[in-house]
């Protein structure tokens, strides 16, 4: 029989199927072989194989992109530290100096610092007393003798026609001649002056005739007596006497050392605090004076106690102390710029004890102890001297900072060995040798 190959068994036309038909056909078609044509199959494992290459691929190509942002960054960001330690000496001193409140050239000088603060108490009161006074009032100080500004210090006599004696209650500074439209005009300063002595015969009044007033300290030069005038600017009152409440004598001396040793740790934490950049005193330097200005009724039984100190005290610059104390040292520090430390630690002690910092033109101490003088560095210079240098380029760049001992370096990134390029990423960390 020949092989057949059924495509289509759908019959042309309808017709009638019967059962021995039907069956006849099937028998027909088991004789028959059918070829099926079969795909071929694809390989499986090289799909899997090309998928985890393209995944590798885009994996290392991230990874690579991180590290390399990373490492970026970190040469942007990079910061570096520079670790020095500059020239140091301790200085040994035992000394008996002479100070002088003139500045002259090769001269130890002061100036003077002046605080004042009050205390207060309540007392029982049991006495009536009579109180003298003494009268205050503003005057006005003209310059008429030079350009030059004229200091009057604390307590400077100021005479009226008829001899009363006033004193000037706190520094001034008068102003020198100033040439307006080609006319000298005097210089002028106003201030508070008391009287010499209690009493209502200081007082003064502006329409008064004996207000016309002089300045007893420039007697010995006539021209500059006359060119120095001074004038009422305000009545001058308050001299006279009045009753007031007191407590006892014992009661007033026990409150009044009480708060004058009060009054002395009070001054001494406001100089600390007051004192000027740049300057230095010494703890025992302070001269101190009280008065007990005051007794302010509380009631018809107690009174308030008002004290008043006074601290004058002799202040120096440190860097004209330090270098006066070593000046006799062969130091290559003397060339630098210094910084000091404990300078304050020493210890002063008058000798003489002065009797007023405010007249008197020298004072005498000793000074003992031991204090550091450091080279100041000039961080800005330091950073741009050595941005984007290494380790190795130390020992050049150091010949330009004699103030420097010792360095180090310690860049911010592990794998470089240089410091930023920008000076704004390089900080200074300084160490003081002990």
């Amino acid at each position: 029989m020949k092989e057949k190959i059924f495509y289509d068994m759908k019959p042309k036309k309808k017709r009638l199927v019967t059962e021995n038909s039907f069956l006849t056909k099937i028998n027909n078609i088991k004789d028959e072989k059918i070829i099926i044509e079969e795909k071929p199959k694809k390989n499986k494992r090289h799909r899997k194989l090309k998928a985890g290459f393209k995944s590798l691929l885009i994996t290392s190509l991230i990874i690579l992109s991180v590290i390399v942002i990373i490492f970026a960054s970190a040469l942007i960001l990079q910061r570096g530290t520079i670790i020095i330690t500059p020239n140091s000496k301790d200085v040994v001193v035992d000394s008996k100096l002479t100070a002088y409140r003139d500045i002259k050239p090769g001269i130890l000088n002061f100036e003077i610092m002046t605080i004042k603060d009050a205390s207060t108490t309540t007392l029982d009161a049991s006495i009536i007393t009579s109180k003298e006074t003494k009268a205050q009032g503003q005057i006005t100080i003209f310059n008429s003798y030079s350009p030059a500004k004229q200091t009057l210090v604390a307590g400077t006599k100021v005479q009226n026609s008829t001899g009363k004696i006033y004193k000037l209650l706190k520094t001034v500074v008068v102003p020198g001649t100033v040439t307006v439209s080609g006319k000298k005009q005097p210089g002028s300063i106003s201030t508070t002056v008391v009287a010499e002595l209690s009493g209502s015969s200081y007082n003064m009044r502006l329409t008064d005739s004996n207000t016309n007033m002089t300045l007893p300290v420039f007697a010995t030069n006539k021209a500059k007596f006359d060119a120095f005038t001074v004038k009422l600017k305000t009545d001058v009152t308050g001299g006279g006497s009045k009753n007031e409440l007191r407590p006892t004598a014992d009661a007033e001396k026990k409150a009044k050392l009480s708060m004058d040793d009060n009054l002395k740790t009070k001054l001494l934490e406001l100089a600390k605090a007051q004192i000027p950049e740049g300057y230095v005193f010494f703890d025992n330097s302070l001269l101190y004076t009280f008065e007990t200005v005051n007794f302010k009724p509380v009631d018809d039984r107690k009174v308030e106690m008002v004290e008043q100190g006074t601290a004058n005290i002799p202040i120096f610059s440190k860097d004209v102390l330090a270098r006066y104390l070593i000046k006799g040292s062969d130091d290559s520090l003397k060339k630098s710029k210094l910084n000091y430390s404990d300078i304050e630690t020493l210890i002063f002690n008058y000798s003489p004890s002065p009797k007023s910092l405010q007249t008197d033109k020298n004072i005498i101490f000793t000074l003992k102890g031991k204090f550091k003088i450091m080279a100041s560095l000039d961080q800005e210079k330091i950073k741009n001297s050595f941005a984007g240098k290494s380790k190795a380029d130390i020992s050049t760049i150091l010949i330009n900072f004699p103030e420097i001992s010792k360095t180090e370096i310690i860049s911010g990134i592990f794998w470089t060995k240089k410091l930023p390029n920008s000076p704004s990423r390089i900080d200074i960390e300084v160490i003081n040798s002990k």
